[in-house]
């Protein structure tokens, strides 16, 4: 599995806690393919916006670290 470092984790710390209460509520039931989808439903504006243009990065990689973070223990 991948692992990102601190400083790509530290790219979602804005929307973090949201993303865990959406994954305790519901995205546990889905698979990492629904994940994403919905994640990118719910926030994909955003997270283009705030994260994938400003980085150049792709959105399949903000999406995944998205969905990571949303898989993070909260702190």
């Amino acid at each position: 599995m991948l692992e990102p470092t601190e400083k790509a984790k530290g790219l979602f710390d804005w929307l973090a806690p949201e993303l865990r209460r959406f994954y305790q509520r519901t995205g546990r039931r889905m698979t990492e393919y629904q994940l994403r989808l919905e994640i990118e439903r719910r926030w994909g504006d955003k997270i283009v916006q705030k994260v994938c243009i400003p980085r150049g990065m792709s959105s399949f990689q903000c999406l995944t670290l998205a969905a990571m973070a949303a898989r993070e223990p909260s702190a």
